[in-house]
Order: structure tokens, then C-alpha cells, then sequence
């Protein structure tokens, strides 16, 4: 299940009818793991309200770990050369970067975007050179940013361009800010599919065997990879066309009325 739209609805909260579906669910045998673009830490509200104590997908797919202890059956983040390369990029076009580790993320400038992420996220970054910071021997595991103009996202695009077959940029939502684009930086073979296929290899089952649920582009891997991939109904047309099924929008209990349709539960 991923998070944000599809869980996750504006102010940051999780519907009541929701957290009893997947109660039910973990209670009838399911197991149950979130898939997210977020790090592990800005998950940490949301342990106490569900049924989580197995493994998860984090940084969109480039870490499938335990919360809290972070033991990992996946870990595939940047090398340093490459985070070099994107730091130097984003000063050269101006757009905001962040660089995210295993403890936490850090930009450079205290911006407005800066400020919007770490309201959605409860966690604030670091300010810091980052490329100061690649002389730590902290791993990077993704990069971050966020475009709300059509400028922006242009300069997104050329971004993406410029690190072709290096880096894979994957385009996230979430509902107290619809006018923004959150992008996801990742190592090119990086993906919610890809993390589903090695959680599945783990638990010995096959992808079949699995519901996914998400509203995000870069939740149609994700989609594509399960058995039955479920579409929000606050999706765009784009992810809903990649789905084979779609479920009420986030706002209606869309995970709820999936559970209790495509689960009986």
C-alpha cells in the first residue's frame, strides 16, 4: 500500500476506516507492507496505527527494510561519483536538491520548497554543502526534488535528460499539495516493482499473489508488478490505465472499499 494519496489524505491523516480494513486484513492472515517514496523515519506515525511489523518498501523502491531496527533484504543506493554529478547539475540549472542517507536528508538552502517537504515529511533537513556531505561515508540512497511550475518541470525534464541511463526520476503526489510534483531521483534500476519482486522473492511467494494499491506514476511499477494493481480513484487517468482495477479516491476510504471488494475483508 503506498502512502501519500493513497493513505495518506490532506493534513497528513490516515481515515479512520481505513486503519480497521487493514487491521482486519492483518488479522485474517494478510500480510501487510507499505511502499513509499519516503525514508523510513517519516513513516514513524503511522507504525503505531497499523499493523507494520514486517518488512517495507522506502526511497521508492531502493530500500526494503524493517522499521524500526532497518534490517534489509534490499539496499541499492548511488554512488558518490554520480551524487556529485547531480549536485553539480542542480547549481548549474538552479533547481533544489535534496540528497537523502540512511539518517536522514539534507539540502543545501532553507527554501520554500525545503519547507513544504519537511512539513509533509514531520522531519526537517539538514542545511549543509552537500557536496561537502559526499565526503562522509554515508551512502547515498536517493536524491529529491520538487517542481511546481511548468518551468520547473521543464527543468525536471532536462535534468532527467542530462543523467540518461544513470539516474531514474519517478513523479510522486500528495493531497494537501496537488500543484506540486515531488520527484524521486533513483539508481536507474530502481523501482516499487522491482522492490515488490526481491519483498516477494523473500516471503516465498510469487507477485501474483499480491494486491498493490497506489495513485502516483511512480506507483505504476508497483501496479504492473502485483497480481492485482488497484488505482486510486484520485489517480491520474495514466496510473488508473496501467491498474487493472481502480478503488474510490483517497477522500471516499478508496483502500477500505478495495480491501472489502477485491478481499472480501
Amino acid at each position: 500500500v503506498d502512502l501519500d494519496g493513497t493513505l495518506i489524505g490532506k493534513a497528513g491523516v490516515i481515515r479512520e476506516d481505513d486503519i480497521q480494513s487493514l487491521v482486519r486484513a492483518s488479522k485474517a492472515g494478510i500480510i501487510l507492507a507499505l511502499s513509499t517514496g519516503r525514508m523510513p523515519q517519516a513513516c514513524r506515525n503511522f507504525f503505531s496505527k497499523l499493523p507494520l511489523n514486517g518488512l517495507h518498501i522506502f526511497y521508492d523502491g531502493a530500500l526494503v527494510a524493517r522499521y524500526p531496527n532497518n534490517g534489509s533484504i534490499l539496499n541499492q543506493g548511488l554512488e558518490k561519483d554520480l551524487a556529485r554529478d547531480m549536485v553539480l547539475q542542480a547549481r548549474r540549472q538552479g533547481i533544489y536538491l535534496e540528497l537523502y542517507t540512511s539518517r536522514g536528508y539534507f539540502a543545501e538552502q532553507n527554501t520554500e520548497a525545503a519547507r513544504i517537504h519537511a512539513k509533509l515529511l514531520g522531519i526537517e533537513p539538514e542545511i549543509r554543502d552537500l557536496l561537502e556531505l559526499l565526503k562522509d561515508r554515508e551512502e547515498i540512497i536517493k536524491g529529491g526534488s520538487i517542481a511546481s511550475s511548468d518551468k520547473e518541470r521543464r527543468d525536471m525534464d532536462d535534468f532527467e535528460k542530462h543523467f540518461k541511463g544513470r539516474l531514474r526520476l519517478a513523479w510522486a503526489s500528495a493531497p494537501d499539495f496537488p500543484s506540486l510534483g515531488f520527484v524521486n531521483m533513483v539508481h536507474p534500476l530502481v523501482s516499487k516493482g522491482k522492490a515488490l519482486e526481491a519483498l516477494a522473492l523473500h516471503l516465498g511467494i510469487t507477485p501474483a499473489e499480491i494486491v498493490a494499491i497506489g495513485d502516483g506514476e511512480n506507483d505504476i511499477p508497483l501496479l504492473t508488478t502485483a497480481g492485482l494493481g488497484i488505482a486510486m480513484g484520485n489517480a491520474s487517468e495514466k496510473v488508473k490505465k496501467a491498474a487493472r482495477a481502480v478503488t474510490l479516491s483517497q477522500e471516499e476510504g478508496g483502500v477500505a472499499s478495495a480491501i472489502k471488494t477485491y478481499l472480501g475483508i
